[in-house]
């Protein structure tokens, strides 16, 4: 019987210390989970914020274009140039603005999806380590792919502003040949 006891008491004990262990993994990955949703909005709002700094420089050169059209209209070629250049940045915000809807989708279907993993690991606490780690390692492939969207979608809108800075300053020279125009014809 003191053997029975003492068998059943070292059962209890593994059985505990198991839970606890379980209790912990389920506590850790809870962490993993609240991180990556707090990285996700502040990856959304990053890329809000890139919309609204590309919008609000196109709307500034929209404004610029319709006074030195008037100035430039022996210009034609480079007009032309530069109207092409901000449809491309039109197109360019629009297609950010669609992979930013892709990506908001992709971030909720993965927070539905670690949502529902954590109420599977809150009934199921006892699951193996080797399955608990094939899914933290599945979390781990979506946050790096994520990372590297975000990777290219920054470079992306870093090009859309060094392109809007070229056009600011083919404006400027087309102001000072305009200048230089006006200048001869009052010589003249």
């Amino acid at each position: 019987l003191n053997n029975t006891v003492t068998t059943l008491q070292s059962d209890l004990n593994t059985s505990r210390s198991e839970h606890e262990k379980s209790v912990q993994e389920l506590e850790h990955l809870r962490t993993q989970v609240l991180k990556i949703q707090q990285q996700s909005a502040q990856e959304l709002a990053e890329r809000d914020n890139a919309i609204r700094e590309l919008q609000v420089n196109l709307e500034h050169v929209q404004g610029e274009r319709g006074e030195w059209e008037m100035m430039a209209m022996q210009e034609k070629g480079l007009k032309d140039e530069l109207n092409a250049r901000i449809k491309h940045l039109e197109r360019d915000i629009e297609v950010l603005k669609n992979e930013k809807e892709v990506i908001k989708a992709e971030k909720e279907a993965e927070s539905e999806s670690l949502a529902n993993l954590q109420a599977v690991l809150e009934e199921f606490q006892a699951a193996k380590e080797s399955e608990i780690r094939e899914v933290v390692e599945g979390i781990q492939r979506k946050l790096a792919t994520a990372t590297s969207e975000l990777s290219e979608y920054k470079e992306r809108a870093i090009l859309a502003e060094n392109q809007l800075s070229q056009i600011k300053d083919e404006f400027n020279k087309t102001q000072q040949y305009e200048r230089e125009i006006k200048e001869k014809n009052l010589q003249i």
